[in-house]
This record gives structure tokens, sequence and C-alpha cells, in this order.
């Protein structure tokens, strides 16, 4: 995507909206969001905390995201493509 596209989600949808240009024309493309289950979620928190259990999500993972989040901010702010750190 870089400086040629955006990611949106609308609010209690169950899709995000990607658009991005290819070969000079703008492309959109809807991704089904996965379902979640937080119960289940902060379940398996309190078993790692109290059973040693492996986490679901991992630290690693959250802070991939973080990263990526972070890479959208700084994009947005100066117009510019901006590496995603933490690879």
């Amino acid at each position: 995507m870089g400086t040629e596209g955006n990611i949106l989600s609308y609010w209690n949808s169950r899709k995000l909206e990607v658009s991005t240009r290819r070969k000079g024309r703008t492309v959109t493309e809807y991704v089904p969001i996965a379902a979640t289950n937080w119960a289940a979620y902060q379940k398996n928190i309190v078993a790692h905390l109290f059973r040693g259990a492996d986490l679901a999500v991992t630290p690693e993972s959250a802070a991939r995201v973080i990263a990526v989040l972070d890479a959208q901010d700084r994009s947005a702010a100066t117009g510019k493509t901006v590496p995603v750190s933490g690879r």
C-alpha cells in the first residue's frame, strides 16, 4: 500500500475495506475479520498466570501489530512510506 492505499474498518462491521493502486487504477477489496472469543482469550491469560499455560497471543505477535500500527500512524502524519520496525 505505502502512499497508494488505505485500510478502513467500519464500526460493527465484520470486514475491512482495503484499497490500493494497481496499474494506475484504484482496486478495493473486502477482507473478512475473524470471529473473536474474548472469554477464551481472558481464560488463556488466567491459565498462563496461574498455571504457566502457553499464551494464545504472544508478546512477540502483539509487538508486531503495534509496530505496524505505529508505522501507519507515522506514514499518515508525514504522507510518506514508513518501514515497519521490529522485523
